[in-house]
């Protein structure tokens, strides 16, 4: 009769372990999306600005599981200033960094693919190569991170899912005008943090 016992509390534990195991390989995953995009800024004159327009769909992470994504979320975003030699973008934003370039009333805006701002971020003054080192953290508030992750949700859409997008534009006032002939390059990165919940 002992044996009994141990042979059904046996087979009772093996059982358990599988439902256990079970529902834990049938539990959603979780996938980081690190999207970047190069944004390089130049000018002529006292002001440098340019604007950039990344898509979601563009990321191999998000196009190839996009039937089995059940939320997109933000996480984080920054910028850095690219280095002298380090702009791998085509020309001509493939221009090297001024060096010493600085500058007054720095802008960075970013709108998302139906237009509406998402955040803007000002700037007094700034040395473009203090962001080299140390990327420039964008801290987004709550009701900004619910505004963009109202908009991320539109991924359900099957009419809206491959046009999500996000347009980042930077301006520089106060900038040393170049010499005659020569133009001012800022050439920096963008990285955006996305959370992708991934059905298995």
């Amino acid at each position: 009769m002992k044996m009994a016992y141990k042979y059904i509390f046996l087979v009772l534990i093996t059982i358990t372990a599988f439902l256990s195991q079970s529902c834990e390989i049938l539990e959603n995953f979780f996938l980081n999306l690190p999207m970047k995009q190069g944004i390089t800024a130049t000018g002529t004159n006292t002001t440098i600005s340019s604007s950039e327009t990344v898509y979601l769909s563009d990321y191999d992470a998000y196009a190839d599981n996009i039937d089995e994504i059940e939320s997109v979320t933000y996480l984080a975003a920054l910028y850095r200033t690219l280095p002298r030699g380090e702009n791998q973008s085509p020309p001509p934003d493939s221009l090297d960094l001024t060096s010493g370039l600085s500058g007054t009333n720095i802008q960075v805006t970013v709108t998302d693919g139906d237009g509406n701002l998402v955040f803007t971020r000002s700037l007094p003054s700034a040395e473009a190569e203090d962001y080299i080192d140390t990327p420039y953290m964008v801290e987004l508030n709550g009701d900004e991170i619910t505004l963009l992750n109202q908009y991320l949700a539109d991924f359900k859409d099957p009419d809206k899912r491959d046009l999500l997008s996000f347009t980042g534009t930077i301006t520089m006032d106060g900038v040393p005008p170049p010499a005659a002939g020569e133009i001012n390059v800022l050439p920096g990165m963008v990285e955006i943090l996305l959370e992708l919940e991934i059905k298995p």
